[in-house]
């Protein structure tokens, strides 16, 4: 995105910054690059929020500000309202990120305690006219919900469901100081994850493979994968693609996965001993969960690959330890960072 805008805006770039999880040459010599963190903050993403803000602060009175956001934001840029500290931040996300809650409210939880969040950044941004471009991550593109919304003006909710020690935080932390609407703020969304699927969708018609289907891909993540597998079951031969993003509720003492390869791992326990299809889950981001790994792909023989090398696939998915079953398997698929996050994609391959 900030190479994009490089090539697009050159030299009338007055300043600029970026922070990102991964590191990356610069775009340009006008271009700050900072380190964040990813899928939970640690200093560097607290150190990523000073420089936001010192930058923010400095910048000219009325020079237009645009935003290149995306998916990631929450955890690699942070700035944390007094008295949370970063101990408590990551226990936070840590606890967010195993809870099952979809997206809009584990960021309405995050903003909660942030200084960034839902309209902080337009906040420390000043009276100025900000142009928000999202990468949208998120199911419906809701852009209050992409990184948390640090443009949006209007604050979230608070969940009603949560655990006592939680709702104990937000009774006795403090507020993010509330948001002066600048002169104008606007939001565009500049890549999706139906994006994605369209690409998808154009290299099976160009190979000459029957497209079987489109669909949402939503919900817990075992629970979605025996949808899937019902869907293929009933429809045709051909390719079935599904776009969005599950849930996976965490055990205590977790093993290593994401919802993509815990989704694929319980496809391959529903699709054993079966011939006539494949399956691939990867996150478009090229990291899914705590892992390294983009996701995975299966099929009818990977359950003997685990148990060939001693594990037993229900124990590793009950576990959330899907990374160490399908990496024994031998069907992870790393693609390294990819540049881009429009949540996941799911393709499965009926044969005949």
């Amino acid at each position: 995105m900030a190479a994009g805008a490089e090539v697009a805006l050159g030299d009338r770039i007055r300043s600029a910054l970026a922070v990102s999880p991964y590191r990356s040459d610069s775009p340009g010599a006008r271009w700050r690059l900072i380190e964040g963190a990813h899928p939970l903050p640690d200093e560097r993403s607290l150190h990523a929020g000073e420089a936001v803000r010192d930058w923010l602060q400095a910048l000219p009175a009325g020079l237009p500000l645009i935003v290149l956001l995306s998916g990631g934001a929450s955890a690699s840029l942070e700035l944390p309202v007094d008295g949370m500290t970063l101990e408590k931040l990551r226990e936070l996300n840590r606890w967010l990120l195993g809870s099952g809650l979809d997206i809009a409210a584990m960021n309405a939880v995050r903003a909660r305690f942030s200084q960034l969040k839902r309209g902080g950044l337009a906040r420390l941004a000043g009276r100025r006219r900000i142009h928000v471009l999202a990468t949208s991550d998120v199911p419906g593109d809701r852009v209050e919900d992409i990184g948390s919304g640090p443009c949006w003006p209007e604050a979230p909710r608070w969940p009603q469901g949560l655990p006592a020690w939680l709702n104990d935080w937000h009774e006795t932390l403090p507020l993010p100081e509330a948001m002066t609407p600048p002169a104008e703020i606007s939001h565009a969304i500049i890549a999706r994850n139906s994006d994605a699927l369209e690409a998808v969708v154009d290299a099976v018609e160009e190979d000459g493979v029957a497209l079987a289907g489109c669909a949402r891909l939503e919900g817990d993540a075992v629970a979605a994968a025996k949808r899937i597998v019902a869907d293929i079951d009933a429809g045709p031969a051909g390719v079935h693609l599904w776009g969005g993003e599950t849930t996976v509720t965490l055990p205590e003492n977790p093993g290593r996965g994401g919802r993509c390869q815990h989704l694929a791992l319980a496809a391959a326990i529903a699709l054993e001993g079966r011939e006539d299809v494949a399956l691939l889950a990867f996150g478009t981001d090229g990291i899914d969960g705590s892992t390294e790994d983009a996701g995975a792909v299966i099929d009818g023989r990977t359950l003997d690959a685990i148990r060939d090398e001693g594990l037993d696939a229900l124990h590793c998915l009950e576990r959330a330890d899907s990374n160490t079953a399908l990496q024994a398997a031998g069907a992870l698929v790393h693609t390294g960072a990819t540049g881009t996050n429009v949540m996941d994609v799911v393709i499965g391959w009926k044969f005949h």
